[in-house]
């Protein structure tokens, strides 16, 4: 976007269009053809977000939260809460973070927000419910609801509970033991570039397990991919599966 653009943005939004309005916060908050600035951001999400513009009230308040120049947990708490009550999956989700994680703490207020963000088909809303379920920290631990919300949101590609469902086939944890369908599961996060499932795909290959042949070839491919990113585990087990190739030979 030019300049010259930019500035019939800005006109079109000073006279009142709310989504010129958001559209300018989402340019200034991300960097898009202009320098970032959280400050200019926050003006023009205002102004959208006062006319009722749900996606402007959730952006201004993740800059309000997720920002340490602008920070403001109360407003961030503010107009996430304006568009949650309004029906606006990401700030429901959002609303249960700052419930579950800020300092005003409170795990009942936090899962019934997670609960119609996922309901509202907020994929992170029904990971994380399956995160609490299966700690059992907060709430009293139940691996069959814990699975449940990983499966809704691995259906839908959210990668960390594409692991997460792969650990619990491969497990039996909430679920009867299926490793076949962790092979599945795995591979899918490891596509993905998630290294702890690249290493357990890594192992399978090695072990030829999951319905999987045993492949020394493909198993230290994704070691590999899981050394990369620091993976420890993952660097060990190449060490060892080539001492133990070299002993063969």
């Amino acid at each position: 976007m030019t300049l010259e653009n930019i500035e019939a943005l800005k006109a079109t939004a000073n006279d009142g269009d709310v989504e010129a309005q958001h559209k300018l916060g989402f340019i200034y908050a991300t960097g898009e053809s202009v320098e970032l600035d959280n400050q200019e951001a926050i003006h023009w999400f205002t102004m959208a977000a006062e006319q009722g513009h749900l996606d402007a009230q959730c952006n201004l308040g993740y800059l309000y939260f997720s920002d340490k120049e602008v920070g403001d947990l109360e407003a961030a708490h503010k107009w996430f809460s304006i568009s949650a009550e309004a029906g606006h999956p990401a700030s429901q989700l959002n609303m249960g973070i700052i419930y579950a994680n800020g300092p005003a703490k409170d795990i009942d207020r936090a899962m019934h927000w997670y609960q119609l963000a996922a309901s509202n088909g907020e994929v992170q809303a029904a990971y994380n419910l399956g995160l609490l379920y299966f700690e059992g920290t907060d709430v009293a631990q139940d691996n069959v609801k814990a699975f449940a919300y990983f499966a809704q949101a691995a259906e839908v590609g959210y990668e960390e509970a594409e692991y997460s469902l792969a650990y619990c086939f491969s497990k039996g944890i909430g679920t009867e033991r299926d490793r076949e369908q962790a092979v599945r599961y795995y591979t899918k996060a490891a596509h993905k570039g998630h290294a702890s499932a690249q290493f357990n795909l890594g192992l399978h290959h090695e072990y030829g397990e999951g319905g999987l042949e045993q492949d020394h070839e493909e198993a230290i491919y994704w070691y590999q991919k899981a050394a990369n990113q620091g993976h420890a585990a993952a660097s060990e087990a190449i060490e060892l599966l080539e001492q133990s190739t070299q002993q063969k030979v």
